[in-house]
């Protein structure tokens, strides 16, 4: 059985190959009870922490990338979020592969960890297409330690769907849980190169708002990041009852579900 307890987080003591280690420059301490949160550096009044810094939170994981959807090693990343009655806005963020103290301890969902990492907003490289205002929240370098195992599950936040429909909205859900109810597929699943999404429809009247000094994303839709949507048999002009997922951003924002249980048709 999995150990239950608090285990201090692993200070780290150097980035990168090169050694002598990063400053840690005023980091971010961890509590369950509210210090150290993610929200702290998405959406901080006085700016994101500087780019050498190491920062410490507490959070829940929410997801485990363990679905290769291109074959080419797109596996990996965990997802964590702030541990928060009411999850929202600003409170969640990516681990790009990180390692884990003690080295055999591997997280599952619903794990309280302590994190250590880098703070920094990621861009995809050498897709020019795309805006380079687009960036996703991510924590490099990380390391990851139990504090408390499989707390019980944490409710996904509910954004408007609107919001996922431009960039400057739809930021502050990235890398979080959210669950969306009563929402209509415009086209089947398709894609290339393994990745799959099925965009969903705008919700209001008119058309979808444009988002100004910035080039318009894609429509939002329910991806194959996590899971194999293409078991589910989705159509187009389906409507789905609920879709739960992890907020993803490429050349638009989409909801990754994590396993069939994510979606009621």
């Amino acid at each position: 059985m999995r150990a239950l307890g608090l285990l201090s987080v692993l200070a780290l003591a150097a980035c990168g190959d090169a050694g002598g280690g990063d400053k840690l420059d005023h980091p971010v301490k961890g509590s369950v009870l509210g210090d150290g949160r993610i929200a702290d550096l998405t959406s901080p009044p006085g700016g994101a922490p500087p780019p050498t810094s190491i920062v410490h939170v507490t959070a829940r994981v929410t997801a485990i990338d363990a679905y290769d959807e291109t074959g080419q090693g797109q596996q990996g990343a965990i997802y964590v979020a702030d541990v928060s009655a009411e999850p929202g806005p600003f409170q969640a963020v990516q681990l790009f592969k990180p390692a884990f103290s003690p080295p055999s301890f591997r997280p599952i969902v619903d794990d309280v960890v302590d994190v250590s990492g880098i703070f920094e907003e990621f861009q995809i490289p050498n897709l020019a297409f795309l805006d380079p205002t687009w960036k996703t929240p991510q924590l490099s370098g990380s390391t990851l330690s139990l504090r408390i195992d499989a707390a019980g599950s944490q409710p996904g936040a509910r954004p408007p769907l609107e919001d996922l429909f431009t960039y400057g909205a739809g930021k502050k859900w990235i890398s979080q849980l959210v669950t969306l109810e009563d929402v209509v597929l415009t086209a089947a699943p398709k894609g290339s190169s393994g990745r799959l999404a099925a965009p969903f429809a705008w919700p209001g009247g008119g058309a979808p708002p444009v988002e100004e000094g910035v080039k318009p994303v894609d429509a939002p839709g329910i991806s194959n990041e996590l899971f194999d949507i293409g078991k589910l048999g989705l159509t187009a002009n389906q409507r789905l009852k609920r879709v739960t997922g992890i907020v993803t951003m490429f050349s638009g924002l989409h909801v990754a579900p994590r396993d069939a249980s994510d979606v009621e048709l």
